[in-house]
């Protein structure tokens, strides 16, 4: 019997964690979905702005859901963790701790990442038609899906690349309210973002320390030269290191889970 990976064991995992919460999920699902057709509706009819639409605009709000959308709901992960009695019943549920890790995973931010802009560009387009039938005015309506998440250079695909540093921010981003619910049970999304500011102001606060006492100079890329070797790009260093903080993020979450059930 594998103790680490079943997929048998998975699938009981979405299975019951589907049916105990498919109401909350449908609620989340459609309030979701009313807020970007609102959103839209309102950013088309305030000011008549539907006569100079253009795919720009639907890229910016979909920007501004995808991203604010997508932190807000990264950091309702592990709910089962807010109270003693659910976390006792979940840890209870025949499955291990990788298991559990990696199901919150793929169900929070892979699903997120994948189906959102899909979702969008359904409702966009839905949206657009139906308001195109009241104001034939409105005629630039269609969302281009390639606008979204497509429009990439698929040969330009390499480690080195800008494109990768893009992927790896993003991850960082959502991994950070995922990772960060795991060490607060009482409010944790607030105190998330509590630390983080901490965390951002300490971060500055000591890089402006280092300016004043050793000055610009000693931050020059040939002072640069000594810590990252010459054959590795500035760009492929930033992703080795992105890499490696996403990472370090999602073991810290997977130890700190790892840590509850024990």
């Amino acid at each position: 019997m594998n103790t680490i990976f079943s997929f048998h064991r998975m699938y009981q995992l979405a299975k019951h964690h589907y049916i105990t919460g498919k109401k909350s999920a449908l609620l989340k699902i459609a309030g979701f979905c009313i807020s970007i057709v609102l959103v839209l509706f309102i950013s088309q009819a305030v000011g008549n702005n539907y006569l100079n639409w253009s795919d720009g605009k639907y890229q910016g709000i979909f920007s501004f859901f995808y991203i604010f959308g997508g932190i807000l709901y990264f950091a309702s992960s592990f709910k089962w963790l807010r109270t003693k009695e659910s976390r006792f019943y979940y840890f209870m549920v025949p499955a291990t701790t990788f298991e559990k890790y990696l199901f919150e995973f793929l169900n929070k931010i892979v699903a997120y990442i994948v189906l959102v802009p899909f979702i969008y560009w359904f409702l966009a387009n839905l949206e657009g038609t139906i308001f195109h039938l009241f104001c034939p005015g409105f005629t630039n309506f269609q969302c281009a899906l390639s606008g979204l998440v497509f429009n990439i250079d698929f040969s330009e695909m390499a480690i080195n690349s800008a494109l990768f540093i893009g992927i790896n921010s993003f991850l960082l981003v959502a991994l950070v309210p995922f990772v960060g619910v795991t060490f607060f049970k009482k409010s944790p999304f607030p105190k998330v973002l509590l630390s983080l500011v901490v965390i951002l102001i300490s971060v500055i606060i000591y890089v402006i320390i280092l300016f004043k006492i050793f000055g610009f100079r000693y931050f020059s890329d040939s002072t640069l030269e000594y810590i990252i070797p010459q054959h590795f790009s500035k760009i492929l260093t930033a992703n080795i290191f992105l890499t490696l903080t996403n990472l370090t993020v999602l073991f810290m979450g997977f130890y700190n889970i790892k840590e509850k059930e024990v």
